[in-house]
């Protein structure tokens, strides 16, 4: 697959240290500073091992400050790539290494992604905090009669809708604002859908 976890912290007995490939990128993100000290042999490292065109450190998230770390975001090897397509299944999915969320893509949410396209077929679906519509896209692609993907980013939204013409797949809409909003919204209109995706961001800190 072209989007993997190669390095997941302390499940790999790395703590602070994850390491995403997204074809030829690497996106590494560091929130301890024993690794943040080791990355003149770390990247290098990966860079050899993996033959990757690109490597982005992804430290721009709040964890660091526990450890007296700044946040940025900074290429370290290679040319400098604000998108890059991976193939996950039958989708393709643009990855944005340097601006995308988490370090580029939710690749923790594949095996749910497969289990949408498996259910799909003849569904009408709703992809709620759709982001990309990962959701929405694999739900067609298993054979949805629609999916409404929602979102507060039109960025994200847009993206979705120009996935969907990479992948050739019709059936999309998207929608921008509030999901409690739309939702109510949706329920107003009395509106039915056969799947729903709830996949909300970490209210709970």
């Amino acid at each position: 697959e072209d989007g993997t976890r190669i390095v997941h912290a302390e499940a790999d007995w790395l703590p602070g240290l994850i390491v995403d490939r997204y074809s030829d990128v690497l996106v590494v993100q560091v929130t301890s500073t024993f690794v943040q000290e080791s990355l003149d042999a770390i990247v290098p490292y990966l860079a050899d091992r993996l033959s990757a065109s690109s490597v982005v450190l992804r430290n721009d998230v709040p964890t660091r400050r526990r450890e007296g770390l700044e946040q940025d975001i900074e290429v370290v090897h290679g040319n400098r790539r604000e998108a890059v397509s991976i193939v996950e299944g039958s989708v393709t999915h643009t990855v944005r290494p340097l601006t995308g969320h988490k370090t580029g893509f939710y690749l923790d949410q594949r095996p749910a992604r497969a289990l949408v396209q498996s259910l799909a077929k003849g569904r009408r679906v709703l992809d709620l905090f759709a982001y990309q519509g990962g959701f929405a896209l694999h739900a067609l692609r298993g054979g949805a009669t629609s999916a409404l993907a929602i979102d507060q980013s039109v960025e994200a939204l847009s993206q979705a809708e120009h996935d969907a013409g990479v992948n050739k797949i019709s059936g999309l809409e998207t929608r921008s604002g509030s999901v409690f909003d739309v939702v109510r919204e949706l329920r107003e209109k009395n509106e039915q859908f056969d799947l729903i995706v709830l996949d909300p961001p970490a209210f709970a800190k």
